[in-house]
């Protein structure tokens, strides 16, 4: 351990092995999860996508998403009774499947997360430079906008998850604000052009065969739900604080998501509302906040939108720092990422060794002329959906597992067996198409499909790494 020295000569210690225990409750760690998710982000990056595939059923479309992602919950809420690690889902498949396939899938976890904050990053370049321009007529190149960024990020990540959180909590009412009220405003005038009618939740509108492309967007935007099991090292109560979170974030993201699409999908009208979706993408919902409330209130919506992407980039950095500390610690990366800072207990050499890793990835993006949006965004986006879609059906798989083999009887079988397994084959059948679609997900004009070998070059990797070590991976939890 490292230590430095008081005027007295006594040393005093400067890392730690934990993270600070008893620090976040249940309201904490819903902003965390639910800003990392990005409910505006999220709605400003796929409900376009969502809507062009499923028309005036999208809002069905996150009906379905939230019910796999809540049987997701069942089971691993439960599971989380008996472990705590801030590396999350790793922890989980870990304990069920073993340190080689646990080893296998924390590589592939980082992969995940690297490419899905670099893709954020690419699109966030490019929305931050429009921003500037059309309301601050500042023209600045969309690579500052990221490296500047990027900066601040990691700036504050570095202080700790303490202040990371009163900015997330400041970002995320006033997104959820901005969004909300246009939602309002719409059933609260009539509805528009189809009334409030609730046609679009009968099957006829969404029970086609652009579902499975249709529910492929929507899993992406849950980006982030990770984060419950990430803090639970540093939850009060923990077995009562992460399932209560976990509920929480999953059903208020999803009553947001599927709220707004309905209100969205009357208000241009359920015979329309795919055809605008498709040809104005990144307009429609602010045509709709011009036209509803003001023009302020479209400009104000361009800012959060801004705003709802720093917020996704900070939770998630937040918590790919805890990955990088939970893997140090176990031995699977180097053993200084899991170490803390002695007084804050706060991951600062795991948030700066990812700041480096995602600094040197987009400084080569950016060196090679790639496009921020068609390149950076698209290609890594779908891979990065990809890996998640791999990494919760095998947490999924690994529920029913742990419970047979050590604590056989517990929680009831529903729970335990028929939740998960449930949402193992819906994140299985998602996967499935997520492949079969590749070239409709990230362009096909990039044939980008060669990108996907890289999640079980990860998977390799991380094997590889397991095998090496002469004591192993320990991916035990390290709390009672």
């Amino acid at each position: 351990m490292e230590s430095s020295t008081t005027t007295e000569g006594s040393p005093l210690p400067t890392t730690s092995s934990g993270l600070r225990a008893n620090r976040l409750g249940v309201p904490a760690i819903i902003f965390f999860v639910v800003a990392a998710v990005g409910p505006m982000s999220g709605m400003m990056g796929a409900s376009a996508l969502v809507f062009d595939a499923a028309g005036p059923g999208a809002p069905m479309v996150f009906v379905l998403m939230t019910i796999v992602y809540v049987l997701f919950v069942i089971g691993y809420s439960r599971m989380s009774y008996y472990v705590a690690n801030a590396g999350g889902f790793v922890a989980y498949i870990a304990r069920a499947f073993g340190e080689k396939v646990g080893s296998a899938t924390a590589a592939t976890s980082v992969l995940m997360y690297t490419t899905l904050l670099c893709s954020f990053y690419g699109i966030y370049g490019v929305l931050a430079q429009g921003a500037l321009a059309d309301v601050f007529h500042w023209n600045v190149k969309w690579y500052w906008c990221v490296f500047v960024t990027l900066a601040l990020v990691s700036l504050l990540s570095y202080k700790g998850v303490d202040i990371s959180l009163k900015f997330l909590s400041v970002l995320l009412i006033l997104e959820t604000i901005a969004l909300g009220a246009v939602a309002v405003a719409i059933v609260v005038s009539g509805g528009g052009e189809s009334g409030n009618s609730l046609a679009g939740f009968a099957p006829a509108h969404w029970l086609n065969g652009n579902l499975g492309v249709a529910m492929l967007w929507a899993a992406g935007v849950y980006v982030g739900i990770e984060a419950t099991v990430v803090f639970s090292e540093e939850a009060r109560n923990r077995r009562t604080t992460i399932p209560r979170a976990a509920y929480g974030a999953v059903i208020s993201v999803g009553i947001f998501y599927i709220f707004v699409t309905w209100a969205l999908s009357n208000a241009f009208g359920l015979d329309d509302i795919a055809h605008v979706a498709a040809t104005d993408p990144n307009g429609f919902i602010f045509e709709q906040a011009q036209d509803k409330i003001a023009h302020f209130w479209s400009v104000w919506l361009h800012i959060q939108v801004i705003t709802s992407f720093f917020a996704v980039l900070l939770g998630l950095h937040n918590i790919l720092a805890r990955y990088f500390f939970a893997l140090g610690r176990a031995g699977l990366m180097p053993s200084g990422l899991g170490r803390t800072h002695a007084a804050t207990q706060n991951p600062r050499r795991a948030s700066v060794a990812i700041s480096v890793v995602l600094g040197t990835v987009l400084i080569l993006f950016t060196v090679c002329g790639a496009d921020p949006y068609l390149v950076i965004y698209e290609w890594l986006i779908g891979l990065g959906t990809v890996a998640l879609l791999v990494i919760l059906a095998l947490t999924s798989l690994s529920v029913p597992i742990f419970f047979r083999r050590e604590h056989p009887g517990a929680h009831g079988v529903f729970p335990t067996v028929i939740s998960p397994i449930a949402a193992a084959v819906c994140f299985a059948v998602i996967t499935y198409m997520a492949i079969r679609h590749y070239d409709s997900f990230v362009g096909s004009q990039h044939n980008a499909a060669w990108l996907l070998l890289l999640i079980p070059i990860a998977a390799a990797v991380g094997l590889g790494i397991c095998l090496t070590r002469p004591r192993g991976v320990d991916f035990a939890a390290r709390l009672d």
